[in-house]
This record gives structure tokens, sequence and C-alpha cells, in this order.
């Protein structure tokens, strides 16, 4: 109790932490706002066990285990000043702990970092599919265990890419073949866009292709990938 931290984020991280040590997931709760000086302020903010309160009844049949069990466990902060310092402390929980060898699965211990999204991307460009991928940083951090994600973290990872690629992925695509024909000036390609000024048509072949197309005209071959 009255344990101080310099920030909400470092007192959110040092809960997480022990969460994990402790066998349990940890998510966001209820929060509580004040004025100062005619601006909101936040100084109250509540995290909670992952399995706090119940889950509101409904038709569809579940098909994982309970996810809520009305679990008390919490830590409360309070903004003093500048820092922030532990209000109340819940420790008990209703339910079993997890085994430290499957903790790395419970979603507040999950991340994929800036090194692996990294490694993902390259990857992606290689054609390496998402379950080579997650075999890789198994073996690479010394097992399942140790990569600090899930292959479905890979997979939301790689979606939230596409999706915020959609809107200009055909500029991007056509900014590729400019640098390209920069770099090579017997590099060709063109392309052709609809009356909305959206990418309908494009055709692009190396030096090599062309070279070899003077050899043997006779067959000309499409790849599509």
């Amino acid at each position: 109790m009255g344990m101080p931290f310099d920030s909400l984020e470092e007192a959110e991280k040092f809960y997480v932490n022990y969460a994990k040590i402790s066998g349990f997931s940890v998510r966001k709760s209820s929060t509580k706002y004040r004025n100062n000086d005619g601006a909101k302020e936040l100084y109250l903010r509540d995290f909670v066990c992952s399995k706090e309160g119940f889950k509101k009844s409904s038709t569809i049949k579940q098909t994982r285990g309970h996810v809520r069990l009305g679990c008390k466990a919490k830590i409360s902060l309070m903004k003093d000043g500048e820092r922030w310092k532990v209000h109340s402390l819940v420790e008990g929980h209703s339910h079993v702990l997890c085994t430290p060898r499957k903790t790395h699965l419970l979603r507040s211990h999950r991340e994929v970092t800036n090194a692996q999204k990294s490694l993902i991307d390259t990857f992606r460009g290689a054609n390496v599919s998402t379950a080579q991928t997650m075999s890789i940083l198994g073996m690479d951090s010394g097992g399942y265990e140790e990569v600090g994600c899930t292959e479905r973290d890979i997979r939301n990872y790689i979606g939230k890419n596409r999706n915020e690629l959609k809107d200009y992925d055909a500029e991007l695509f056509v900014n590729h073949f400019k640098e390209k024909s920069e770099m090579n000036p017997s590099y060709y390609f063109a392309y052709k866009v609809d009356k909305d000024n959206k990418l309908t048509h494009c055709f692009w072949a190396d030096g090599g292709a062309r070279k070899a197309y003077g050899h043997f005209g006779d067959v000309v071959v499409f790849d599509t990938t």
C-alpha cells in the first residue's frame, strides 16, 4: 500500500510482471476522472484479473472454458501529485492459477516485439508461411514458451498490416517499379488506371527477361503470382 510509481505505465508494467510470475492475466478496468483547472484529469485506474466479473448470458454455445469467474483480485492506483501510488490491493483469486509452462499463453503476457515484427516482415517478403515463421522464432528463442507471442498474434499483426496498407497499396506498388526502372534503365513497366484513378492493369519485365525475349520471342511466359 502506498508504493509509488513515476507513471501509470510503470505501475501497469509492474503489476503485469507480478501477474506473470503469479500465473494470471491482467486487464484494465474502471477509471475515475476529476476536474483540474477546467481540464479532465485521470486520477484513479484499476487493473483486475482477467477472470473478474461474470460473462453475460448468451444463446451462443460457448466453445472455450469459462472466461469470467467473479475473481476479486485487483490493484487500484491513485494519482498523487505527479506520481501514482497503490491505493488498494486484493491478492486472492477465486480460480486455479496458471502454471509457469502456460503463463506465456495468457493475453496480457503476449506481445509481438519490434524485433519480431521486423523478422516477420522480412519472412513475408520471402514467402515464408506463418507456421514456419513461428517455428523459426521458437528455435531462435529456445522454445515456444520463450517467444512471447502465439501464432495467432503473428496472424493478427499481419492482418493489421494488410488493413493499414489497403488504402495506398497500389501507390506503393507503382513507386516500387519506378525505383526499379530508375536504378536499371532496361527495366520496363507500364500501368493503367480507371476513371476513379484506381489501378486496373500492370505489366513489367526486367532486363534479363527482355534480353531472353530477344532470343526466344516465340515463347512468352506470364507469372501472375
